[in-house]
């Protein structure tokens, strides 16, 4: 749950879900197997083991279903990579949905499955899509001081205040040892709280920052969260999330009081922050 205080910073490590070798995001989702015939070797060049998934359909596919829940996948990953404690390392063209064909060793094509496809993107309205959601993503990142901490989460209040993180499961309770355990438990929600970053920056100025709540059902149903309470009592607003569904149906922004429902489709992320009701809006 917590990380055990080795001396190390949190900023030591490299976090990221696709690099040069192997498949890129978009394949990452899209095929179950290689497919590097056109690299003359007999597709027996590259890793064999590519932690992939196809959702039903090898290769490219006009499934609107399969389609939406790839994007969905995607958008997953690279949330779940920079709300990571850690250095986020995204490759590039996995914001422009580039694809190799299920290439995963691309070290001899100096073609259309390794050049940049800047006009694709305009092309394309779930490309576009998600270059827009890439982009919100990594603004978040860069103005949530939550998401910069230099050392790992403990579970320790700072003076006797909120903990710097507190976990949540959809009933409202805080897992238990069991819970931990137990292989079908797929949904979680945590709060980083932005007054327990116990830091200080390079001035010697204590750091404080905004609290988030972070919502995941990696699990095949949809699931209600019930919303945890703060000890501000102030409600929760909505700012991201991999379910497009919410954005089209105007959720960005809309406020949850604790105890509210919190409906959550399968195999989604969602992050809210902490309403700050002197600006009435969220604070910056």
């Amino acid at each position: 749950m917590y990380s055990i205080d080795s001396g190390r910073s949190a900023v030591a490590s490299i976090n990221f879900v696709t690099c040069h070798d192997g498949f890129n995001l978009r394949d990452l989702v899209t095929y179950n197997e290689k497919h590097n015939e056109a690299n003359g070797e007999n597709n027996c060049d590259g890793n064999n083991e590519n932690a992939s998934w196809n959702h039903g359909a090898e290769g490219e596919t006009e499934d609107e279903g399969i389609k939406e829940f790839r994007w969905r996948q995607r958008a997953n990953m690279v949330a779940t990579l920079f709300l990571s404690t850690g250095v986020p390392m995204l490759l590039g063209g996995d914001e422009l949905s580039m694809t190799q064909g299920g290439n995963n060793n691309t070290y001899c094509q100096d073609n259309e499955l390794t050049h940049y496809d800047w006009d694709g993107v305009n092309k394309d309205s779930d490309t576009h899509e998600f270059l827009e959601f890439v982009e919100k993503m990594i603004g978040i990142r860069h103005s949530q001081k939550v998401l910069q901490r230099r050392r790992h989460f403990q579970g320790r209040s700072r003076k006797g205040g909120n903990r710097d993180i507190t976990w949540y499961l959809p009933d409202g309770r805080e897992p238990q040892s069991d819970d931990w355990h137990n292989p079908g438990q797929q949904c979680l929600g945590y709060i980083m709280d932005g007054q327990a970053i116990n830091e200080v920056s390079e001035r010697g100025t204590r750091i404080i920052g905004d609290t988030l709540l972070i919502l995941i059902n990696g699990s095949f149903n949809n699931v209600d969260f019930k919303m945890p309470s703060h000890s501000s009592h102030m409600p929760w607003s909505l700012i991201l999330s991999t379910d497009r569904s919410l954005s089209k149906n105007n959720k960005m922004g809309h406020l949850w009081q604790a105890n509210d429902t919190f409906s959550m489709k399968d195999h989604s992320i969602s992050i809210l922050q902490l309403y700050n009701p002197k600006t009435r809006q969220m604070r910056r």
